[in-house]
């Protein structure tokens, strides 16, 4: 099992996340994860989620260092172990 750690641009441990990456289960259990640890993951700092713009549902908003929106959209595969997030832009 793995366990998951942040790491900064000069590849040094900075923060423990979180225990076996196998147990986020579903697409709600990996938004949480991934909201909660969005700065210490992707460098994004946590705007909002479960958004509604024009008919569209987005699952998280966030800002990266040069206030640049950044739209994250969570899925799960079918027949795959666990959830992974799906971000397009």
């Amino acid at each position: 099992m793995s366990e998951l750690f942040a790491i900064n641009k000069k590849r040094k441990v900075t923060k423990f996340i979180g225990g076996p990456s196998n147990s986020i289960k579903d697409e709600g259990e990996l938004k949480k994860f991934v909201e909660r640890n969005m700065e210490d993951l992707f460098g994004i700092r946590y705007v909002a989620s479960e958004v509604t713009i024009g008919g569209l549902r987005i699952d998280t908003i966030g800002v990266d260092d040069k206030n640049r929106p950044v739209l994250i959209e969570y899925k799960k595969r079918p027949g795959r172990q666990g959830a992974r997030p799906n971000s397009r832009l």
